[in-house]
């Protein structure tokens, strides 16, 4: 987990030991890691493979390239790991 205050928040801890009952082990991550972040692994596929240098030339291009990622995540945009 990430040290957001809802990831440390007692509503979520309460829940801790039931969940460790049931072989759940929650982690928090480091203070900084993106590498272990999804949300910044994808952007930095976004960013840097999937979407062309061209795209930075307008706001209204950086849009289009990115509702074209969106649109065909999982089909033509994929992250492979390993």
């Amino acid at each position: 987990m990430e040290n957001s205050p809802r990831h440390t928040s007692g509503a979520l801890q309460k829940h801790m030991p039931v969940w460790q009952e049931k072989a759940l082990d929650l982690f928090s991550l480091p203070t900084y890691s993106p590498d272990l972040h999804c949300r910044e692994t994808l952007w930095r596929f976004i960013k840097y493979e999937w979407i062309e240098f061209d795209a930075y030339k307008s706001w209204t291009h950086v849009v289009s390239y990115g509702e074209n990622v969106l649109q065909n995540d999982g089909e033509k945009y994929k992250i492979i790991f390993g």
